[in-house]
């Protein structure tokens, strides 16, 4: 049984480049679709299946006309959102069959032409995937052929419903004859009774290269007919095109950088409910029975700042009988500190305890649509939405993501949003209130203004108050917030004096220019009133705190841990914090946070007194604790969070950009990338446009370009990483540095090799590693053998990998360097076990098990379990190798390493094929394809493609495992992985051969 296992390229190499302390990660620009399988659709053919699932329609029912409304939809929701994956021939009849029985008012577009037409062509297509489908013979060469026809069929149906006339350009009833015609060739193709098409396949290639000589002719015409309307549409609309040419450059590139720029600690926890909550029992219960009874509920809660959105979302999201219907299945999301529509996705997928490893935008959109359907029943809570919606420059990639959130059709939305107008083209089941939420009755206000304040028994008295309480209120408009942040001021005046030094503060505020003071509201002069109290004025550090927190997007995280450290200068962090939260300013959140509310934020920032020199002096006190930090190796950096060292960074290098700044910030990120794996790619992608316009070294920008690739290949953007290197190894070649030449030439040969171009990715380690040897730098030297040694493995040229190997670990014992030793093992286990000698294999990698055990590289540790693991699948030893790859999977989850996990699931399969269970083995290669296809890792697709084929091989299904072989062979060639090229070669032979018996046979 061994002999079916593959002789493979460990799966752990696809991911072991993938360390956040490695650089040789990277994105392929290469397009290799037609590599996956003998055939794939275009763009324009939908995957029948789900598009069949979003639209009711079952597969196992008749068709019923009535019931195939939504399928357009459906079918452009699929084009908009899934893979392009080659659909099989069950798929493609039932698309056929649909597309034959639509009507054509079912179309979007009244104009549409050619319908009738194009169902005959349909139902001549159905005849052909049959033929094809039923073949006994050459099955795999007819089956592109066939799809290919419903391919053509689905682009008629298209320009039909586009409105494009097509007729001068081909004739439908040629089309007709040539589809009967094509019918012919495939079934008589099928009908042949020899084997001979396996050994000597031309006569049935000729036959079948006629019927694509056949489609790519009408392929032309139709693209020459696109042609032409796409133009005459151009004259039409030139006004519009302009229009939209100044839409897109708003639009952000993202598919440079996605990084998390949330404050990510806020994601999973659920704030406590309000306290002192009062007046608006009738619109939680209201909320609360809507939810419950209402599927997808889709609730908005409009109203102006500060009148308490957020706390009546609170008080329904805690309520006992939601608590009871959701459970732990509560979620709550605050747009604070969000700059785009992705950083919102970003944001629900970490909430719902899910990875941010992705590539792009449509990766981001893919997660978070899976990370919806796979959290269930659900309430999500997004809360001042404003933020984004009013401040993205990005509106429709906002958009994008609402529209996303509301497709999840087992979840329930609460969105709290300023204003009184919900954002456009969406739909909301109840807006609460329908009016917008506004001020709280006299009587409710009275009541908060009483309960927030101090005891009963120092409550101001009914006769001689009343009337003062009553009038101050009115003064206020009942807002809550404003009324929260008078009633902790009770302790210091009595209402009438309040009420004084409000009207005071507002005749005051009044003469302020407009253009400092946009819009005169209750809320400023509470805030402003609040500043103002001799708590407040008299104490300096309070008000230095309240500017820093303002500044910073997450507050300041675990205040009472880095505090002191944080801001040394000020007295004592505890009493400053006291003083604030008195004066309600600021609050402590549930997880140990210092922050404040939207509105205050908004009016702090404003204020010059607060956004001053001294706030910039802070900022650089702030700078030095992370720099000690980093002297120091403390994790409290950490503890700070990410989105506000990110926020610091580009404020200090904006207002301060100094050679000896930006030298600083560099170090600065490259140990929170090595040490504390934080990715701040945004940050330095800032960065550097600042960088190249000041007086300093090349290779200063240099060693930012080379940071920014390592940045950029921790998120699988290899291609991207690739060019950084380009330009920086330009740069260090100016300043003829050597050993920087020679480290971005390895940086180069790491995003090189991540996208399968190992010639050049050897070319360039080959070229450092000469460099090394003219310095004398081992470490080099050695990091040139065992990147050099593991491509050549991946070649299959495995003597030469051992020999690059062995030299690598030799000099890395040398230098004492553990890791390397323990990483250089790792591969001289994987080339052992390519030559078939596996109990050596399980020896080299328990070794190496061994040492990255002692150096608590987790990363290591998963990569060698899967080793361990593929060395006892071939020993036959398969629950150990079980245990070993769940092990991994496990560490590979924990660190949200993607292609880790695919490798592990490919290497699962393996094992269940052996043990005969053939279809969790082939669900578990699935996924895995799936990963290693969004990240583009050929290598991977290539593995996922052979245990495939293995697995139908060991069930007898020959001819589809031939063709999985195939489409194996395809990415291997192409790749130049010479070793598993040849053992595909010697499968499809075997297969071949034992056909051939079995016709001879019988």
């Amino acid at each position: 049984m061994a002999s079916n296992n593959k002789p493979t390229d460990s799966k752990s190499e696809s991911i072991s480049a993938h360390s956040r302390t490695s650089s040789s990660t990277a994105h392929s620009a290469d397009v290799m679709g037609g590599l996956l399988h003998p055939y794939t659709p275009s763009i324009s053919a939908p995957h029948i299946g789900n598009a069949l699932v979003r639209s009711g329609i079952s597969i196992a029912a008749p068709i019923a006309i009535d019931g195939l409304a939504l399928l357009p939809s459906a079918i452009d929701s699929v084009n908009a959102n899934m893979p392009v994956d080659p659909i099989d021939f069950d798929q493609a009849r039932l698309g056929l069959r649909i597309l034959a029985s639509l009507r054509a008012d079912h179309y979007e577009n009244e104009q549409s032409v050619n319908f009738a037409e194009c169902q005959d062509l349909a139902k001549l297509a159905l005849t052909i995937i049959d033929a094809a489908d039923l073949a006994v013979k050459n099955r795999a060469k007819s089956r592109p052929v066939a799809f290919r026809t419903y391919d053509l069929v689905r682009m008629l149906f298209d320009v039909s419903k586009a409105g494009v006339d097509i007729n001068s350009h081909l004739e439908f009833s040629e089309l007709k004859r040539d589809f009967s015609k094509i019918f012919e060739i495939v079934t008589a193709v099928g009908k042949e009774n020899t084997v001979q098409h396996l050994i000597h396949p031309e006569a049935a290639s000729v036959q079948l290269a006629e019927c694509d000589i056949i489609l790519n002719g009408y392929v032309d015409k139709i693209k020459t007919s696109l042609l032409k309307h796409k133009q005459q549409m151009l004259v039409r609309q030139d006004a519009q095109l302009a229009d939209l040419a100044v839409s897109k450059g708003h639009i952000s590139n993202i598919s440079k950088d996605r990084v998390l720029l949330f404050p990510s600690k806020d994601s999973g926890h659920l704030p406590l409910p309000p306290s002192h909550f009062v007046g608006r029992d009738d619109l939680v219960h209201h909320g609360v029975e809507h939810i419950l009874q209402t599927p997808s509920a889709r609730v908005i809660i409009l109203g102006l700042g500060g009148m308490g959105k957020t706390s009546l979302a609170l008080a329904t999201v805690h309520a006992d009988s939601v608590r009871t219907a959701f459970g732990d299945k509560r979620f709550f999301v605050s747009c604070e500190g969000l700059k785009s529509g992705l950083d919102l996705a970003l944001a629900i997928i970490s909430t719902l305890g899910g990875s941010f490893m992705v590539v792009d935008e449509q990766d981001i959109l893919a997660k978070l649509s899976q990370q919806l359907i796979y959290a269930g029943n659900i309430l999500l809570v997004i809360d001042n939405f404003e933020t984004l919606w009013l401040g993205s420059s990005s509106l429709t990639e906002v958009q994008r993501v609402l529209e996303l959130v509301f497709s999840a059709q087992s979840l329930a939305l609460i969105l709290t949003m300023r204003g009184d107008i919900p954002p456009h083209n969406t739909s909301w089941s109840l807006i609460l209130p329908p009016e917008g939420l506004g001020p709280l009755a006299l009587n409710a206000a009275k009541d908060m203004f009483l309960k927030n304040g101090l005891p009963s028994n120092l409550a101001p008295s009914i006769s001689e108050s009343e009337h003062d309480l009553d009038q101050l209120l009115v003064e206020t408009n009942c807002i809550p917030l404003v009324i929260s942040l008078l009633s902790v001021l009770r302790g210091q005046f009595t209402c009438a004096e309040l009420y004084a030094k409000w009207c005071a503060i507002k005749t005051e505020l009044l003469q302020i220019s407009t253009t400092e003071q946009t819009k005169l509201t209750s809320i400023a002069v509470s805030i402003e009133l609040s500043l103002r109290v001799p708590a407040i004025t008299d104490c300096v550090d309070a008000t230095r705190l309240l500017a820093i927190i303002a500044f910073l997007p997450e507050g300041i995280p675990h205040w009472d841990i880095i505090l002191e450290d944080l801001v040394p200068g000020i007295a004592d962090p505890y009493v400053a914090v006291d003083v604030l939260c008195r004066a309600a300013l600021v609050y402590k959140s549930s997880h140990n946070s210092v922050t404040m509310l939207s509105p205050t934020r908004y009016y702090i920032q404003a204020q010059k007194q607060f956004n001053s020199i001294w706030l910039e002096k802070d900022l650089e006190i702030i700078y030095k604790f992370m720099h000690d930090c980093m002297q120091s190796q403390s994790n409290h950096i950490a503890l700070l969070g990410k989105a506000n060292i990110s926020e610091i960074l580009i404020r200090l290098v904006s207002i301060r950009p100094t050679l000896e700044l930006a030298q600083s910030v560099l170090k600065l990120s490259e140990y929170l990338e090595s040490e504390l794996q934080m990715n701040l790619s945004s940050m330095v992608e800032q960065i550097i446009p600042i960088i190249k316009n000041i007086d300093a070294p090349k290779s200063l920008l240099a060693g930012y370009l080379l940071h920014y690739n390592n940045l950029l290949m921790g998120m699988n953007l290899w291609a991207m990483a690739e060019e950084q290197c380009r330009m920086a190894y330009e740069l260090y070649s100016q300043s003829k540095n050597q050993l920087e030449i020679a480290k971005s030439l390895q940086a180069q040969g790491h995003a090189l090799k991540m996208q399968s171009k190992y010639v050049e990715a050897i070319k360039c380690h080959n070229s450092a590693y000469a460099i090394y040897l003219i310095l004398g730098n081992q470490h080099g030297l050695a990091s040139s053998l065992k990147a050099t040694g593991t491509i050549l493995r991946s070649l299959g040229q495995y003597a030469d990998a051992a020999k690059n190997l062995n030299l690598a670990y030799e000099i890395y014992s040398n230098i004492h360097n553990v890791k390397g030793m323990a990483i250089t093992l790792k591969g001289l286990g994987n080339t052992l076990r390519s030559q078939k000698e596996y109990a050596e294999a399980l020896k080299v990698h328990q070794t190496a098990y061994n040492l990255f055990i002692k150096t608590n590289n987790k990363e290591g540790i998963a990569d060698c379990l899967i080793c361990i693991g593929d060395d006892l699948l071939s020993l036959e030893k398969y629950n150990e190798a079980i245990q070993k790859h769940a092990a991994a999977l496990e560490i590979y989850s924990s660190l949200k390493n993607e292609l880790g996990m695919a490798a592990s699931l490919d290497s699962l399969g393996d094992v269940l094929s052996m043990q005969e269970q053939y279809e969790k083995a082939a669900q578990k290669h699935h996924e895995a394809f799936i990963i290693f296809k969004r990240f583009q890792y050929f290598h991977g697709m290539g593995n996922c493609l052979y245990s495939t084929a293995n697995n139908l091989k060991m069930q007898h299904k020959y001819l589809e495992a031939y063709s999985k072989y195939q489409a194996a062979y395809q990415i291997f060639d192409q790749v130049g992985n010479k070793g598993k090229v040849a053992q595909i070669i010697q499968n499809m032979e075997n297969i071949k051969m034992y056909l051939e018996k079995q016709v001879q046979s019988s």
